[in-house]
């Protein structure tokens, strides 16, 4: 993966390489500015402006997601392959309600209708163990209390789950999330 810094192409990332066996959990662990977070948005096509994956491949299910159509590749981004970035807050977005951003996701997830994707999303709210869901769903990220933080893994998620640290009772959802006790 690189960058251009004064018109020079940069590496962000170099020589990387992993397998990843069905239903198993990769994280990936290293010094700030690694590049971490920008493999995690390599894989998920999340890379910002000027970042480019110059060479190699991602493969998914013997595909090639760098080569697969972006519909293609869209269908399996939340469905199949999930991104939790390094702080979630800030992958909000900060002028939609969480009710919107939660309803765009589940409508390109699936033909529900508009009531039962806000029926899912408040059961997805709940799983995380986040207190009155449906309340939720019409405030804005900058409303959201830290321990209401984890909402923005939701999106992203096929299984959605929370991975907030701050709580005592986030950390006991991750581990039921971890142990697949929690609800889909």
């Amino acid at each position: 993966m690189t960058t251009r810094v004064d018109d020079t192409p940069v590496p962000a990332v170099r020589a990387l390489s992993f397998d990843l066996a069905p239903g198993k959990i990769l994280g990936l662990v290293g010094e700030s500015g690694a590049g971490k977070s920008m493999v995690g948005r390599a894989i998920a096509q999340l890379l910002p402006a000027g970042f480019r994956i110059a060479s190699g491949a991602i493969s998914f299910e013997g595909r090639d997601l760098i080569r697969t159509e972006p519909a293609r590749r869209r269908a399996l981004l939340g469905r199949s392959i999930a991104f939790v970035p390094q702080a979630p807050l800030t992958a909000l977005n900060p002028v939609m309600t969480i009710g919107a951003q939660l309803d765009e996701h589940l409508a390109r997830l699936g033909g529900r209708t508009r009531a039962e994707r806000r029926h899912r999303a408040i059961a997805m709210l709940a799983a995380a163990e986040l207190s009155n869901a449906a309340a939720l769903l019409e405030q804005y990220p900058h409303q959201l209390s830290l321990q209401a933080s984890p909402v923005s893994s939701l999106p992203m998620s096929r299984r959605p789950r929370s991975t907030s640290p701050c709580t005592r009772r986030s950390s006991g959802c991750l581990r039921k999330c971890r142990s697949g006790t929690a609800p889909p």
